[in-house]
């Protein structure tokens, strides 16, 4: 038996020394899926914490087909949609006022690609918390409208209406950021 599923298997026995294996070994990357959904790091630690809970008590249904990194990202991201249904805030801007973005379209990304990752991401978390899950979700976890409009519970065209949003937001930003980079210069 692999090291791997000898500490799945361990687990699903709630055996604590192979717990705290697994989250020694999985936690950092869970923490960087959470610090894309959440706004603070009281918000990342509450659904690391919540969803390591989800995945020991549900480690018995990995059936062991499959990535079982993947699988806990699933875990915790639903996590971190639960946590923002539960405590969603009004959106500022809503789907009937989207209308005015719907002639700007903003395809093309590589604008980001010279950019360090840091300033990407911290560009990612400045967004609206509807226009940043949206993205990170599309982007960063591959779910396609489908999958989003179902999770979070909103229209397709809603989806779509916010990733688009989202895009425009981020170039904006990062145009102002760079125009004032090379003022500096």
């Amino acid at each position: 038996m692999n090291p791997e599923r000898e500490m799945i298997s361990n687990c699903k026995k709630f055996d604590p020394r192979a717990q705290k294996r697994l989250y020694d070994r999985y936690s950092p990357v869970l923490r960087g899926v959470c610090s894309r959904y959440c706004r603070d790091t009281e918000e990342v630690k509450d659904i690391l914490q919540e969803g390591f809970l989800k995945i020991f008590t549900k480690i018995d249904q990995y059936s062991g087909e499959g990535n079982f990194e993947g699988w806990m990202k699933t875990i915790v991201i639903n996590t971190a949609l639960e946590f923002y249904r539960k405590n969603a805030r009004q959106p500022i801007v809503h789907v009937e006022d989207m209308a005015i973005f719907e002639d700007t379209l903003v395809e093309d990304l590589s604008f980001m690609e010279s950019m360090e990752v840091d300033v990407i991401m911290t560009g990612i978390q400045s967004l609206q918390e509807e226009y940043r899950l949206v993205f990170n979700m599309f982007f960063l976890d591959d779910y396609s409208h489908k999958e989003i409009a179902r999770l979070l519970r909103i229209d397709e065209a809603t989806s779509r209406k916010r990733l688009q949003r989202a895009k425009i937001m981020l170039k904006e930003k990062f145009n102002v950021s760079m125009g004032t980079l090379n003022k500096a210069v």
